[in-house]
């Protein structure tokens, strides 16, 4: 299973502020093959993991796409599902 962690450390006066990013792939991986229910599960036991962390995490998935009658259930995982129909140029970002 290839996940990225990026664990950032901000110091502010007399605050360090810590917070990680997490860039799953497996999930998509899984889904891209039709296993949604193992990348649901995977889902599950990564949100599970990361409840006890004493630091913000925020979990980053690239999914390709995820057919709509699935949409529901991978919104209990996830804050905010962007959808996007074609690749995103430099020109669109203009």
């Amino acid at each position: 299973m290839e996940i990225v962690i990026i664990i950032s450390i901000k110091k502010e006066k007399t605050e360090i502020k810590k917070w990680a990013n997490v860039l799953a792939t497996m999930p998509t991986k899984l889904i891209e093959q039709g296993r949604y229910d193992d990348a649901l599960q995977l889902e599950n036991m990564g949100n599970e993991a990361i409840k006890g962390f004493e630091m913000p995490i925020t979990v980053l998935c690239l999914y390709k796409a995820i057919p709509e009658n699935l949409e529901d259930r991978f919104s209990e995982y996830h804050d905010l599902i962007i959808k996007r129909s074609a690749a995103i140029t430099s020109t669109d970002l203009q």
